[in-house]
This record gives C-alpha cells, sequence and structure tokens, in this order.
C-alpha cells in the first residue's frame, strides 16, 4: 500500500500576534479607564465639601428669605383684616378707640416717667444717707480711738494707783506753786540722791563735792529743796545745809528712818 503524502500545514503564529495584541490593547484602554475613573471618583468626592459651604449658606439665605416673606405676608394680611373692620358705620368708633389707647398709653408712660423719677429721687436720697452714715462713721472711729487712748490712760493710772497703794513710802506732788518746783534731796549711806522735778531728772550722786557740781549747773531759783535725812546720812547734811544757804536757795528738811522711801508725781507719770 503506498503512503499519502500530505502537503505543509496551516501556521497560527501571526494570528496569535494579532490577538495577543488586541488583548493587549483592551488591558491598556481598561486600565487608563480605570484610573480616570478613579480620578473623576476623587474630584467627585472632592468637590461636593468644597462646595458645601456655599450650598449650605444659600440653604440658610433662602429659609430666611422665606421666613421673611412669610412674615410680610401675615402682615399683609392683618392689616387687610384691620381694613376690613373699619366701615363707614364704626369709623368714628374705631376713631375714639384709638385715640382712648393712645391716651392710656400716654398716661402709663407718663406714669412710668414719674415712677422712675421717684425710683432717682430714693437713690440720691440713699445715697446721700450713706454718704452721711459714712461720715458718721469716720467720726465714731475717731472717738473710739479717744475713747481707748482714754481707757489706756485711765488703765495706766488705776495701775499706778495700785502700786502707790501697794508700796511704802511717801509721794510729792512736783510743784509748791505755779512758780516753783520741788527737788527732793535724800541723804544716806551710800550718798546723795537728788530728784529734781524740774527737770524730771533723778540722779545719784556719792558725796556732797558731787551735789556742789550738780547745784552750779542747775539754779535753785524756782525750786523748793526738800532734804530728807536719813541717820546713815547725817554726814553729808552739813555741807548740802551750807551749799544751799550760800546759792540762798529755798530748802526744808525732814528726819526720816533708813530705808525711807519718797517719790515725786513725774516718777510715777513716767513709769509704764
Amino acid at each position: 500500500m503506498s503512503r499519502r503524502t500530505i502537503g505543509p500545514g496551516v501556521s497560527f503564529f501571526a494570528f496569535q500576534d494579532i490577538i495577543t495584541a488586541v488583548v493587549g490593547i483592551f488591558i491598556l484602554i481598561t486600565l487608563t479607564l480605570i484610573l480616570e475613573l478613579n480620578q473623576r471618583v476623587e474630584s467627585a468626592s472632592d468637590a461636593p465639601e468644597s462646595a458645601n459651604p456655599n450650598i449650605e449658606q444659600e440653604v440658610v439665605d433662602l429659609e430666611q428669605q422665606t421666613a421673611n416673606l412669610q412674615r410680610q405676608y401675615d402682615l399683609r394680611l392683618q392689616q387687610l383684616a384691620d381694613m376690613s373692620e373699619i366701615t363707614v358705620l364704626n369709623r368714628d368708633q374705631k376713631i375714639q378707640e384709638a385715640k382712648a389707647d393712645r391716651m392710656a398709653a400716654e398716661q402709663q408712660l407718663a406714669n412710668l416717667i414719674k415712677m422712675l423719677a421717684a425710683i432717682n429721687q430714693q437713690i440720691e436720697n440713699r445715697n446721700e444717707s450713706n454718704t452721711e452714715l459714712e461720715s458718721e462713721a469716720s467720726q465714731l472711729s475717731e472717738q473710739k480711738k479717744k475713747i481707748e487712748q482714754l481707757e489706756t490712760i485711765l488703765a495706766k493710772l488705776a495701775n499706778q494707783k495700785n502700786q502707790i497703794k501697794g508700796e511704802e513710802g511717801l509721794l510729792y506732788r512736783d510743784q509748791v506753786d505755779s512758780t516753783n518746783y520741788v527737788c527732793l534731796v535724800q541723804l544716806n549711806g551710800a550718798g546723795v540722791k537728788i530728784k529734781d522735778a524740774a527737770n524730771q531728772l533723778v540722779k545719784t550722786l556719792s558725796n556732797a563735792r558731787g551735789f556742789a557740781s550738780w547745784l552750779r549747773t542747775n539754779t535753785p531759783r524756782g525750786r523748793h529743796f526738800l532734804i530728807l535725812l536719813e541717820p546713815s546720812g547725817v554726814k553729808h547734811f552739813e555741807d548740802i545745809r551750807e551749799q544751799l544757804q550760800d546759792a540762798n536757795a529755798i530748802y526744808g528738811f525732814d528726819l526720816v528712818e533708813d530705808g525711807h522711801e519718797a517719790s515725786l508725781t513725774f516718777e510715777w507719770e513716767a513709769k509704764p
């Protein structure tokens, strides 16, 4: 049996290339469309947000305009209703009612003005009374300070009084008369103690010579010397008396026991 020969076969390589190229073009177009759609979606999603405030403002404006138109419409309806109520028959009555309403309003206004004036007057009176009370409070404060000072002085005097009562000794006044001051000269074993009311000083000296020096710097004029002589201070007495006599001083003396306490008024006043 003889073999049958077959001619050359058909090649599909060219067709496959065409199909592959077409599919590649479709894929490229699809990708391009997808990218463009994504950009449009993003721009579309951003656009309302950027335009949103303007739209909301327009909506608010439209609502306000609608409300204004509604109020104007209601006002026109009310005016129309009022005008429809006024006729030839009731015109005079409506006018009288309007006049009466106006007079009542004017009377109310006048009453309010009077009330306001009365309130203002009350406020002025209260302000004046407050000023007077503040002035009185200031005066009372000053008087209170004076009273406190007087109470302090009284307490001090009471304390001094109790001290004078509690201590032994004598308390001499500072002046014999309006021109002569008392000067106590206490003589004891320790020396000479001078209590001078003229200059309100207390000085202790060791002997009669020191008293002579003091007497030279303090004139005896205007002083009344009182010598308090203790037994232990007899040795100073003659010298002191001669010095006073030579200075033409006014003096007197008294015998007292040892440790005798004598004070002048200024000493107690100087104590706290």
